[in-house]
């Protein structure tokens, strides 16, 4: 049984007991899911629409589970949320969402702190500290995936067997979690 099997059992039982009008369990899954969705911001999200897409993947989370939602692998689930409102954002359709009282407020605290986040340029830089770190393999062929280049051009340039691009791009990004000193849900607190 693998750590994230236990991590979904885990909010899988945070999700009953929010179903069950358990508050305390609202905020506990904010605690342990902020990370991974920071994260995947991080990544994906434009800086201007940052605080939107976070709220909204929130909102959107918890009015599933209050509909009864309870999957098999909630983080997948919660990370399809932010993925979907990142894609979809953007569009004005209307939609209102109630999240419960004890979760508005855990949110509300964090407000500050995320556009903190946004903003925050000290994360840049112990990127690139640690981009300057990695062996100059590494450091190419990750900065020419982030701008895009096609895969067989890396191959070639980076001397990457292509079936092998996947597996060698993880490397690449372990190695820069690790001089990070995160592992691959976001920073160690």
């Amino acid at each position: 049984m693998s750590d994230s099997d236990d991590f979904n059992r885990q909010l899988q039982e945070l999700i009953r007991r929010l179903q069950q009008g358990d508050a305390k369990a609202g905020e506990e899954l904010v605690d342990l899911l902020e990370a991974p969705l920071l994260t995947r911001l991080r990544q994906k999200v434009p800086a201007d629409r940052l605080k939107d897409v976070y709220q909204e993947t929130w909102a959107r989370f918890f009015e599933g589970i209050l509909e009864g939602k309870c999957p098999d692998s909630p983080v997948a689930w919660f990370l399809g949320i932010a993925r979907f409102v990142n894609f979809e954002h953007g569009r004005e359709d209307g939609r209102t969402y109630e999240l419960p009282e004890s979760v508005e407020r855990v949110l509300e605290s964090r407000q500050a702190s995320l556009e903190k986040f946004a903003i925050d340029g000290e994360r840049t830089r112990e990127v690139e500290k640690c981009l300057d770190k990695l062996p100059d393999r590494y450091r190419g062929f990750l900065l020419g995936h982030v701008r895009g280049d096609e895969r067989e051009r890396l191959c070639d340039q980076w001397k990457v067997n292509p079936p092998n691009y996947a597996k060698f791009l993880h490397r690449v990004r372990q190695a820069l979690l690790k001089c990070l000193g995160w592992s691959s849900l976001g920073p160690q607190l």
